[in-house]
């Protein structure tokens, strides 16, 4: 924790970091959206070139963001070596409650998007939010392998031009309101800005960072910015078709010797120019004129088209480029699906689904911090030597019938038991799982109480003993089945 003097520092400092880094985190954003840079156009273009640019934009950046995310989603969180019939961390709640079972997905397209993203435990209502990662920035004590940092600084515009300026650290969080964008403060801005200071038990800053990419410098980087010069080269590709697609796809039709009907004036007669010529207007040549004349002298011909199979290969050429830097499928952008066995999607999908494992990894570390993080807000037990896992849905293309196949043969043949086979069938949540078990148990207690075997009789002889104390209403012992034989 920082002491009183160096707040004002802090401040200072986090402030011109946010303002420095937002050009080029804005710039990631407006690629994302769509805003990018324009095709180069010629020197004195006319109106319907420059139109074309705007049209030209295949906005890419969008498919290389959401894949990953979507490929990743957290369905539970679980402790290791406990019964999963009584496994329900307490903390796994506060995720549901928060309504991580949906922003879960933004956490992870921000974290693409700009490199990195910064979930916070709220000490006061101990809910998660996600920090704005543009206007957010954290100092680490260790960058590289430190996942909470020593302290946040955070901004946010509030109504009629106010900022609130906000500063976490593992003790407090100091806010600061101004009516103006205040970038400098000094050892007495406790008294100049209306400041709060609120206490947390923590014992660690609330925040949590995660990443995309982490080099050994601790520097993120999304996916985005490796990316822009292979959109920006899809887009001029993009561009050049459209602007051969527009003047030269076609054939242009062609006459010498023909002359157009002369030029009348208000009396019917022919205006003639200074020369004493008479003037004629200019020929129209169209798709739907058919040319004819008497003139033997007269010539036609057509300007042959321009191909545009080099320019479609071109395009085709920079979209699989984008997409093996982007570590996403061709198919997914191309939309070539034609003949492809599911052997050959699958292997398409493979080093998409290696790299979201990647990001899998990084993330579920994440994410077992915040829950750490949780269990302090809530005063949660934590348990000795307790070792917790996040459980992901299974988002691969293999179909159900596969699935399910693949897991009876690992019961049967594997010995692996059928209960602990019930997580990896796609889609099941830990209410599934609950349910499930409910249900078993149900159908055993039912098969042994309609079963006619002797000793499972006598089981059940021996329940109702214990259950209402071995005496009968006429106050003899009961007897099981076995004595009464």
């Amino acid at each position: 924790m920082l002491s009183d003097d160096e707040i004002p520092t802090a401040f200072t400092q986090g402030i011109a970091k946010i303002a420095a880094e937002r050009g080029e985190l804005s710039k990631y954003n407006d690629y994302h959206r769509g805003l990018q840079a324009m095709p180069r156009v010629p020197v004195g273009a006319d109106p319907t070139l420059v139109e074309l640019v705007a049209r030209a934009t295949t906005n890419l950046m969008r498919l290389a963001v959401n894949i990953p995310a979507q490929l990743s989603f957290i369905d539970g969180f679980f402790r290791v070596g406990t019964s999963d019939v009584d496994n329900d961390p307490p903390e796994w709640g506060i995720w549901d409650k928060s309504g991580f079972a949906s922003q879960q997905t933004n956490v992870f397209r921000t974290a693409l998007k700009y490199g990195h993203s910064f979930v916070m435990v709220d000490p006061v209502t101990g809910l998660l939010k996600l920090l704005p990662t543009r206007n957010t920035t954290a100092f680490f004590a260790d960058p590289v392998n430190d996942r909470v940092p020593i302290y946040v600084i955070t901004t946010r515009q509030l109504p009629g031009g106010k900022q609130e300026n906000i500063y976490i650290d593992d003790e407090r969080i100091i806010t600061v309101s101004s009516s103006s964008t205040v970038s400098t403060f000094d050892k007495d801005f406790f008294k100049k800005h209306e400041a709060v200071v609120e206490l947390h038990k923590l014992g660690r800053c609330p925040v949590v960072r995660f990443t995309c990419e982490l080099n050994d410098e601790g520097e993120a980087t999304g996916v985005i910015e490796p990316l822009i010069p292979a959109q920006d080269r899809v887009n001029q590709t993009a561009y050049d078709l459209l602007v051969t697609q527009t003047y030269g796809s076609f054939s242009v039709r062609w006459a010498a010797g023909l002359t157009g009907d002369p030029v009348l004036d208000g009396k019917g007669d022919p205006v003639k120019d200074q020369d004493g010529f008479i003037q004629y207007k200019p020929l129209e040549v169209s798709q739907s004129r058919f040319l004819t004349t008497d003139d033997p002298s007269a010539k036609f011909g057509a300007l042959p088209a321009t191909p545009l199979d080099g320019f479609i290969s071109a395009l085709d050429n920079a979209v699989r480029s984008f997409a093996v830097m982007a570590n996403i499928p061709p198919h997914s952008l191309l939309g070539a699906m034609s003949n492809l066995s599911a052997e050959t999607i699958a292997a398409a999908m493979g080093q998409t689904n290696r790299f979201t494992h990647m990001l899998k990894m990084s993330w579920g570390e994440s994410v077992l911090e915040l829950m750490s993080l949780t269990r302090a807000a809530w005063n949660f037990p934590e348990l000795e030597d307790s070792r917790y896992e996040v459980r992901w849905r299974d988002m691969s293309d293999v179909s159900l019938a596969q699935i399910v196949d693949a897991l009876g043969k690992a019961a049967t043949m594997l010995g692996v038991p059928g209960e602990g086979l019930w997580s990896r069938i796609p889609g099941t949540t830990d209410s599934d799982l609950k349910r499930w078990r409910n249900l078993r148990d149900e159908e055993q207690d039912t098969a042994m109480f309609n079963s006619s075997n002797v000793a499972e009789a006598a089981t059940r002889e021996a329940q109702a003993t214990g259950l209402f104390g071995g005496v009968t209403d006429g106050g003899t012992s009961n007897t099981s089945a076995a004595d009464s034989a």
